[in-house]
């Protein structure tokens, strides 16, 4: 895939990139602002004596003062001979007076065991917020959501194989394009690649849709040239379950025959098989390339005279009368 096609995958399914991260960014900004700011309070404990000692009674001490959903930890410092003690819950006051409880228990137990050491407490006055911050937080979730989005619309793409362009018609049929829907000529090039595909104006010519889509635009568009370059014309709908094609063949008058999508029937099979030419109708995202290969080897197997295909672009599919 090149950034081309990802270009294009991302600008047909824009909704989906601009919502999903945007929803995203959302709820993570919601959920912060519900749950409740988690505090840290520090207090430290300073010594000339043995650090490790000071530094037990403190894990002793915090312990002991862990609880109501406030955390109190101890570590030690020993290049500046100092135990750091830390309380961590979402009680802003509580945090600072778990801390400072920890500090001064923690002192008076090492007092208690060496009175000639010398003990200097620095006790917690605030509390400082570890709660993550919104804007870099919804900007992270808005990051990923794309990512997310981008990934999403890559695995439609590499599942659903939707035909994005001429290249993916010719690499999924090995067929030409003849033809594109809407264009200025009103069919005019269109009809000159079929008379370019044999000897002379075929009688009569098989239209034979991917999908649900496309068949009456190709058929209007094919029925509107013929009649700009004063041919007659004439156009049926062809039966789903037919066994062969019912149409006579009339001097000077083209039939066009409008067949149902070989989903509905194999009637498009057997009308092909009879036609002087067959052309196929793709849309553009509407129908896959695995389709219409499936198509073009079914056509091919009852030994038909495909022409080419019609490219519809987007938004100018229409529902099919079958």
């Amino acid at each position: 895939m090149t950034l081309f096609d990802l270009f294009k995958l991302i600008r047909h399914y824009i909704k989906l990139v601009i919502i999903l991260p945007v929803a995203c960014a959302i709820l993570v900004t919601l959920g912060l602002l519900v749950m409740p700011p988690t505090y840290v309070a520090k207090a430290t404990l300073l010594t000339n004596g043995d650090i490790a000692l000071a530094g037990g009674f403190a894990q002793t001490e915090a312990t002991t003062f862990s609880k109501n959903g406030i955390e109190v930890s101890s570590k030690n410092d020993t290049s500046y001979r100092t135990v750091v003690i830390e309380a961590e819950g979402k009680d802003y006051g509580g945090c600072i007076a778990a801390a400072n409880a920890t500090v001064l228990a923690a002192a008076n137990d090492y007092r208690s065991a060496n009175n000639q050491v010398s003990i200097t407490t620095n006790e917690a006055t605030y509390a400082e917020s570890t709660s993550p911050s919104i804007p870099k937080t919804a900007l992270i979730a808005l990051l990923a959501g794309l990512f997310v989005a981008v990934c999403v619309v890559v695995v439609i793409d590499v599942v659903k194989m939707p035909i994005k362009s001429r290249n993916d018609i010719e690499a999924a049929s090995n067929l030409p394009v003849i033809g594109t829907i809407p264009t200025r000529d009103r069919g005019e090039r269109l009809l000159a690649n079929i008379r370019f595909l044999g000897d002379g104006q075929p009688a009569t010519i098989a239209v034979v849709p991917v999908g649900l889509t496309g068949g009456t635009l190709t058929c209007a568009e094919l029925a509107s040239a013929f009649e700009n370059v004063g041919t007659a014309v004439t156009r049926i709908k062809g039966n789903p379950h037919a066994q062969s094609l019912s149409a006579i063949a009339l001097p000077e008058i083209v039939t066009i025959v409008e067949c149902a999508p070989l989903s509905e029937g194999m009637g498009a099979v057997y009308i092909a098989r009879d036609a002087d030419v067959t052309i196929l109708c793709a849309s553009e995202w509407r129908d896959s390339r695995k389709a219409l290969a499936n198509v073009v080897e079914e056509l091919q197997f009852a030994k038909a005279n495909i022409g080419g295909v019609v490219f519809i672009l987007s938004g100018y599919s229409e529902k099919s009368v079958f």
